[in-house]
């Protein structure tokens, strides 16, 4: 007969074990205890402190992400930190473990760090979620407070956004990726072999603007992307992803720079070498440093960012800030005063012509603090640059990074 306890502790029948005749009651319930990770506490080289410790974020909350963050609940890894930009639709369905027909119309990040939570065996665990634009609303200062982390996208231009940000902090960065009976993992790390956009073909390169007009404005119209897959290919892909994670976490040899593909319907396995491009975007240059943490927020203005970094320097935007546009045909103006990528292509367009190509555009790529004051008394979270982000900043001399630390006090879970 068994007992247990409230944390899952089974106190085994004692007069079924000879051992207890030789030793006192007390060592054998000791010796006969069970908890919820007991199997994995086994492998001789297993260490529960580091799991519990080991803070991941999974990138994508769709059929791999469920995967991915099924397995590490059932490790009890300590913090967990999701992010999406997607609802839960019905299609999601057959492929997800932590969606159900009641999640339908739901954020899938805010649903999946719910629903881990709750099968997570670490009564412990922080499981966050946030719903947001991987590319433009998540702060790379995020991201340089995780030991690893998981992609599970389905998109190259939010790949490609994480992958340099893993790279320039120097995070390790596990990439997933599914189709049909099949998919792959990549596996990056600083300084170890090929980054993730090495692995970016030239004639892939055109998808990353797929979402943008030439005008860098977001496309009104975007036609959805659709992989053909099976849920099989998320739980296996979603294994090896979740193994080589649990590798790392606990100091195993990982593979860094290469890529495992796996073939269901032949049952076979590849795992190559990935080759550097010596013209890499990303990997050609060494990661920047400083980082400079500036007790300032992306509710600052960019004149205090300039009082903190001082004013010798200058700052690339994430994307072009777009003052004002001017109609070709009438030479109207008319104001707009945000970011391109708060931009719809259908807001370039006279109202008074209907002229929608011959635009002129007054926009700033980089923040000096020689600009107008209208522009140094924005937020910078109006200039387009998110909660916790990290920018670059250049002067005559050198470039560094700075940080907008102040803003860590808006995610609790980090602290």
């Amino acid at each position: 007969m068994l007992t247990f306890d409230l944390h899952g502790i089974i106190y085994r029948d004692l007069g079924k074990y000879p051992l207890c005749s030789q030793i006192n009651k007390a060592t054998c319930i000791i010796l006969n205890m069970e908890t919820a990770t007991d199997r994995q506490e086994r492998i001789s080289w297993w260490r529960r402190d580091l799991i519990e410790r080991a803070r991941v974020a999974v990138i994508g909350a769709g059929a791999l992400g469920n995967e991915v963050l099924k397995n590490l609940a059932l490790l009890g890894i300590g913090r967990l930190h999701v992010f999406d930009f997607d609802i839960v639709e019905i299609s999601n369905l057959s492929r997800t473990v932590l969606f159900g027909p009641t999640s339908i119309g739901k954020s899938k990040a805010i649903l999946a760090a719910e629903r881990t939570k709750e099968l997570n065996v670490n009564s412990n665990a922080v499981v966050s979620g946030r719903h947001l634009d991987i590319v433009w609303e998540l702060g790379a200062g995020y991201l340089r407070k995780m030991d690893v982390v998981l992609g599970c996208l389905d998109n190259l231009e939010a790949r490609r956004s994480i992958g340099s940000k893993c790279y320039e902090f120097a995070i390790p960065y596990i990439d997933g990726g599914i189709r049909e009976l099949g998919g792959r993992i990549q596996l990056h790390k600083t300084g170890q072999g090929a980054c993730m956009d090495c692995t970016i073909g030239e004639g892939e390169r055109p998808a990353l603007r797929n979402r943008y007009s030439c005008m860098s404005a977001m496309k009104s119209f975007q036609q959805q992307r659709v992989t053909p897959t099976v849920q099989v290919s998320s739980a296996f892909v979603g294994s090896i992803v979740s193994q080589e994670a649990v590798k790392l976490i606990q100091g195993k040899p990982v593979s860094f720079g290469s890529v495992i593909s796996w073939f269901g319907e032949t049952n076979d396995f590849d795992v190559l070498r990935l080759v550097r491009n010596p013209n890499c975007p990303t990997c050609s240059f060494p990661p920047t440093r400083p980082i400079n943490e500036l007790s300032i927020s992306s509710e600052s203005t960019a004149q205090d960012l300039f009082a903190h970094a001082g004013s010798e320097w200058s700052f690339i935007l994430p994307s072009p800030f777009v003052r004002k546009f001017t109609c070709g045909l009438c030479s109207r103006s008319f104001e707009t005063m945000k970011p391109s990528h708060h931009c719809k292509d259908t807001d370039f367009s006279c109202i008074h012509c209907n002229n929608a190509e011959l635009i002129d555009i007054d926009k700033i790529d980089t923040l000096t603090a020689k600009l107008e004051p209208e522009v140094l008394l924005l937020s910078l979270h109006n200039l387009g640059i998110p909660p916790f982000e990290v920018l670059r900043g250049t002067n005559d001399e050198t470039t560094a990074l700075f940080e907008l630390s102040a803003d860590l006090n808006k995610f609790t879970e980090l602290t």
